[in-house]
């Protein structure tokens, strides 16, 4: 039987940052995402924190693609291409569907195991090539148009900042001071010659602005 899937994304509109899935019921769907952020039970720990810190105004939901399937795997592989393209930061797993093991704790072993399987693994976008109108879609969604459209309060903006702040804020030990220094130090030191200045400037001008 044909059925109409949906591809989706959950987008922040602060950073532009996604979870992506599929679904038959779009509507159904959002609000089981949502009542599980809002309980903080959601299954992905890395969306749940980001909304923990963001607050739910932060984030969207988008249509990236709708098709037409009789077979899920279809929908699994389409998802798939989606993963690869946009690589979505909020998702647990890098492979559509894969949380069949989910609130269990891999042991070390298990760990080596899904690593050596995943090496080398072959991109399902190899050898295909998109329409134009898909490209279109795909270059909507990916664009840094994640403002585009939508307008905080007033009041949202003060909870954001807010829990930026306080999250940011927070005391930090000396190994976490060392570790943040030499990731630092490693980003710079990857940067060129004409990066750099472009950096030096913008700290130059944010200083001038306080002042």
């Amino acid at each position: 039987m044909e059925r109409t899937f949906v591809i989706y994304a959950i987008q922040n509109k602060i950073n532009g940052k996604r979870y992506i899935g599929s679904t038959v019921n779009l509507y159904n769907r959002k609000h089981k995402h949502l009542g599980e952020l809002r309980k903080n039970i959601h299954h992905s720990s890395i969306l749940q924190r980001a909304y923990n810190k963001y607050g739910e105004s932060a984030f969207g939901f988008i249509v990236l693609d709708t098709l037409k399937a009789t077979d899920e795997e279809e929908i699994h592989k389409r998802e798939q291409e989606y993963f690869d393209l946009l690589n979505p930061a909020y998702n647990i797993s890098r492979i559509a569907r894969q949380f069949t093991r989910l609130g269990l704790k891999n042991s070390p072993e298990h760990c080596t195991r899904m690593s050596k399987a995943l090496k080398g693994r072959k991109s399902p976008m190899e050898g295909k090539k998109f329409s134009k109108e898909h490209r279109k879609k795909i270059s909507e969604a990916n664009k840094g148009n994640c403002h585009k459209g939508w307008h905080h309060s007033e009041e949202a903006k003060r909870k954001i900042s807010l829990n930026h702040n306080k999250k940011s804020n927070l005391p930090k030990s000396e190994t976490t001071k060392k570790k943040i220094s030499k990731k630092v130090k490693e980003w710079h030191d990857s940067l060129t010659e004409e990066q750099k200045k472009e950096w030096k400037q913008k700290i130059l001008n944010a200083k001038r602005r306080k002042k």
